[in-house]
């Protein structure tokens, strides 16, 4: 009986400590953001930001679905607890 506590104990620790080393390849990621350079008015300017903000955002999901974080997810009530 001993025999097989012991045994049981060793499959677990190895279990255990490979499975924390395996590695899992990351989807692409978006693509990157190039700014339009040729802005001349200040609606322009409005619409090149609200990209950039899109675009900020796709990474960071991208990134909390690689990591598996959720931190952009707040739960529990409205004031975040």
């Amino acid at each position: 009986m001993k025999r097989i506590k012991y045994l049981m104990l060793m499959v677990i620790f190895l279990v255990s400590c490979t499975t924390k080393y395996i590695t899992v390849p990351l989807s692409k990621p978006p693509s990157f953001y190039e700014p339009n350079n040729n802005i001349s008015t200040s609606k322009e300017l409005i619409k090149e930001y609200q990209r950039s903000i899109i675009k900020i955002s796709e990474w960071q999901s991208w990134y909390n679905v690689q990591s598996g974080s959720n931190y952009y997810k707040i739960k529990g009530n409205n004031n975040g607890t």
